[in-house]
């Protein structure tokens, strides 16, 4: 009678151990797709402003907010760093050179630029060129 008793703990702890080993791969599958799942949710609503003009910029921008301009490139001040005038007023800009157009323009050429505002310090904004391009 012992033996069965023996046999009859044995499968049951055997048993109870394949429940267990399920019920962690169920639960690490759970796991994965919940992770996969919120990796990869994009937040729908808008968390940051578009501006369409210098002054609103200056005005009303927040850091990593979007500007989206029409304008001119002024005056260089160094390497990566220019004054964009459009009708409301100027604005330092950061382009980077490998997004430079190739060809050569003046403080006429009309450009729209689209990038993310920087507050640099206290009062002081800027725009990180993602995209620029020559309108005419």
């Amino acid at each position: 009678m012992t033996k069965v008793y023996s046999y009859v703990f044995n499968s049951f702890i055997l048993i109870m151990n394949h429940q267990t080993i399920k019920k962690v791969v169920l639960l690490a599958i759970v796991v994965t797709i919940l992770v996969v799942v919120f990796a990869n949710y994009i937040d729908e609503s808008p968390s940051h402003q578009v501006f369409r003009s210098a002054a609103e910029v200056m005005k009303d921008a927040k850091d990593d907010d979007v500007a989206q301009l029409t304008g001119n490139i002024v005056e260089r001040i160094s390497k990566e760093r220019f004054i964009f005038r459009d009708a409301t007023g100027e604005i330092q800009v950061t382009i980077d050179q490998e997004k430079m157009p190739t060809q050569t323009f003046d403080e006429k050429t009309v450009f729209e630029i689209s990038g993310e505002v920087e507050l640099v310090s206290k009062g002081s904004v800027e725009i990180d060129v993602d995209s620029i391009k020559v309108v005419k």
